[in-house]
């Protein structure tokens, strides 16, 4: 996981900054264009230009490939060359003898410019070089004659001329040349010395892996704490953490109205969080801390590095306060956080922001026969700084059904008044009237989009968007999965056995249907290989109607085995079959809500450890928030953590309901179990009932590779399991004498099927 990670961080961002090449002729500029840096050549300066004629390279073959030597005379030029026939660094070394000053190779094809690579001459470039695309390269070499051409490597970034800047217009948060009048406060160092946890100057705006920000000012430096610069990568994890603060100086707001804090910032985190928090009374108290977000994710399951994001957080409560201070807060263990350009301006009057707090159906894919109506929910918060008045919420379904159709066909559109919202606001907890059932098996695309009478400052937080499916006969929560985990051992008591249990909730309409099987995602190490999982699926009446579905509401009506093989991996989609305790479909009933659940049964501490799929892709909060609101609840995902899952309450918050296990349920409307079950007389149990010792009578139709026996009590749990290899007819004594009295279920799988046998035991 340690290197996966670090590994992660400098693929994803040792990328140059990105660089750019404008013309200019006559009077007309076009431009800018992206360029890509060679692999080889000097590198063109961040925060430079460079202006020249250009020329196009033409060899002494007549082409403009710059595979022989080049006769136009390049001096103090900008080369424009093809791509094509030889290497990259034989055109780039040709074009720069004829003295030429940078080059651009222009790509071949429509695809993407690439970085060329260094090739066998490449160390003896001494110029920049760059590709650029090849329709942009067509206009470029358009544009050669009287063209001035001017190479960019400055931020492209640049302050809004819209903003009422109400203080940091002459530089204040801009880091120019230092921290100046900010203060850098280590809090605790867990790794070297406390002074080390310090905020520092960056002359070049980056970190030490070479990310950069992108902010307008970033040429003049910024303020950056680079944890991943102090930690030791040598030593194993779990790392320790780092806390800091950077303080600006007193800031007199005493005549701010409407104070919104601005700010540029390159964050990435894996442990921890960040934080702002804000002073009154000059830095002796500050407020709770405020949670500083980012879209920038970089784990080894994840990679989403989006570079430089501008944040915007109101802070109306500093209006009119004469001695206020700012404090940013670094607190975890990777990676590094750049802040630069930080301004308290006016906000602006007329913002909307479509809120996270959104209700989606309550299955990523359901079958077409159990569709209930969808049921919709937005919050919406005011962040302008006047009242919203006539303000709309809309939510549109559109069918996607066929993969690029340029042409969406709407299915469904309703609107939801939500009249005037105060600024500083939140419009909540308001379903709309009008609900969507869909009527076909396919690909759905829903849009709630949030207007008012006043033009939005910022539509981009207008809309929230979600996806889902329609199956022939599919229920699922998660369209894939997105890690691999398990809970932490904290959930358990110090000598508990780390049992454990992870599902989903179905609800079935129509129960015309029977339940075939179930679809989950495990991690399969070879230290794993062999061990025993059970898939169950539970009938649930919550009885208390709490939300949680407790061992007395649950009722045992299906199961598989499966035995782990130690080859399945985060994208192992396993599938096995379903029957009831009498080796019959599962008959499912009408109205009735059903958990398909995974559980890992084991009976000491140190058991070997199983992870489970999760997918973290859509939150389920708001729909079954709404879906209590109107007195039909419905849930997402189901977890239980305990020794003895028998004794374990499944509750529906599970690890958060934005999180939810890959565990599906397959249905169909007829089954054929021809090829699930052994022969009537293939196994048999005596004596029967006992008391402390049963024989199993096996007599297969073939030798069997593998006989799995699992015992499971009344409520599903595997209470005896053995294998065995290569049996055909065979006695098998086993002894039940730590198995209380009570009826028991005796299950004998092989890979042809496999019998079922109730036992009784009784003393």
């Amino acid at each position: 996981m340690k290197s996966a990670l670090l590994l992660s961080l400098v693929m994803a961002l040792s990328g140059l900054q990105a660089q750019t090449v404008t013309v200019v002729k006559d009077g007309t500029t076009l431009g800018p264009f992206a360029l890509v840096p060679a692999a080889f050549g000097t590198p063109f300066q961040r925060c430079t230009s460079a202006s020249a004629e250009a020329a196009t390279g033409v060899s002494v073959t007549g082409t403009t490939l710059a595979c022989d030597s080049v006769v136009t005379n390049l001096t103090g030029k900008i080369a424009i060359i093809d791509r094509g026939v030889c290497e990259f660094s034989i055109k780039c070394l040709n074009a720069q003898r004829a003295g030429a000053d940078y080059i651009i190779v222009v790509n071949n094809s429509p695809a993407a410019p690439i970085t060329m690579g260094v090739g066998s001459v490449g160390t003896q470039v001494t110029v920049p070089c760059f590709m650029v695309s090849q329709a942009n390269g067509a206009i470029l070499k358009a544009n050669v004659e009287g063209g001035i051409y001017t190479i960019d490597n400055s931020p492209t970034a640049k302050f809004d001329t819209t903003d009422v800047v109400l203080w940091g217009a002459n530089g204040e948060g801009g880091f120019g040349g230092g921290l100046n009048d900010w203060t850098a406060n280590p809090i605790s160092a867990g790794i070297g010395s406390l002074d080390s946890a310090r905020w520092v100057w960056s002359s070049g705006s980056s970190s030490a892996q070479g990310s950069v920000i992108n902010s307008p000012t970033s040429c003049d430096g910024a303020a950056l704490f680079d944890a991943f610069a102090l930690q030791d990568l040598t030593a194993n994890p779990p790392y320790p953490d780092f806390t800091t603060e950077l303080i600006s100086p007193v800031i007199d707001a005493s005549s701010f109205v409407g104070s919104q804090l601005k700010f540029y910032q390159y964050y990435i985190r894996l442990n921890g969080s960040a934080f702002l928090s804000y002073s009154l009374d000059g830095g002796e108290t500050y407020s709770n801390p405020i949670l500083v977000t980012t879209e920038n994710v970089l784990t080894a399951q994840q990679n989403n590095v989006i570079g430089t994001e501008i944040k915007r957080i109101n802070l109306p409560q500093i209006d009119g306060q004469s001695s206020v201070r700012i404090k940013f807060t670094f607190d975890g263990d990777f990676y590094f956080w750049i802040i630069d350009d930080v301004q308290i301006i006016q906000r602006e009057a007329n913002n909307l922001s479509a809120n996270s707090f959104f209700a989606v159906p309550i299955n990523a894919v359901t079958p077409i026969s159990q569709v209930e109506p969808i049921i919709f929910q937005i919050d919406v918060e005011n962040i302008g700084a006047v009242a919203q008045q006539n303000v709309n919420i809309n939510v549109t379904i559109f069918d996607v059904t066929i993969p690029g159709n340029p042409v969406r066909d709407t299915v469904f559109t309703a609107n939801l008044a939500a009249a005037t919202i105060a600024p500083d606001s939140l419009f909540e907890n308001i379903p709309f009237s009008a609900t969507f059932t869909p009527t076909k098996v396919g690909n759905y695309l829903g849009v709630y989009t949030v207007t008012s009478d006043a033009e939005d400052f910022d539509f981009s937080d207008n809309q929230r968007t979600f996806t889902f499916s329609v199956s022939d006969s599919t229920f699922s929560k998660e369209f894939r999965a997105t890690s691999l985990n398990r809970p932490s051992n904290a959930n358990w008591g110090q000598n508990e056995p780390r049992s454990w249990a992870y599902g989903n909730y179905y609800y079935v309409t129509d129960g015309n249907y029977f339940a075939t099987s179930t679809s989950f995602i495990i991690g399969g190490s070879a230290e794993n290989k062999g061990l025993d999982l059970a898939a169950i699926l539970y009938k649930w009446t919550d009885t208390n109607q709490n939300g949680n579905a407790e061992p007395e509401e649950r009722e045992f009506v299906g199961f598989a085995p499966y035995t782990i093989q130690g080859t399945e991996t985060g994208n192992t989609l396993v599938t096995v079959p379903l029957l009831d305790l009498d080796d019959e479909p599962v008959k499912l009933e009408d109205n009735t809500a059903y958990i398909m659940m995974l559980e890992y049964q084991v009976d000491r501490v140190d058991a070997p450890i199983v992870n489970f799929g999760f997918s973290n892709l859509i939150d389920y909060n708001s729909a079954v928030f709404t879906s209590q609101i109107i007195g039909n609840p419905r849930y997402a995902a189901m977890l239980g953590i305990a020794g003895n899952l028998s004794d374990a309450t499944y509750g529906s918050v599970g690890f958060g309901r934005g999180t939810v296990p890959v565990v599906r349920l397959n249905i169909q409307q007829a089954v054929n179990t021809k090829n699930l079950t052994l022969a009537e007389n293939s196994v048999q149990v005596f004596p029967n009932p006992t008391s402390d010792y049963v024989i199993v009578d096996l007599n297969l139709e073939q030798s069997a590779k593998e006989v799995s026996i699992l015992i499971f009590d009344i409520t599903g749990k595997v209470v005896s399991s053995r294998k065995y290899q290569n049996l055909t007819k065979e006695k098998l004594e086993l002894s039940v004498n730590e198995l209380a009295n009570g009826v028991y279920f005796l299950n004998v799988f092989t890979e042809a099927g496999r019998k079922t046998q109730k036992l009784v035991i009784q003393r």
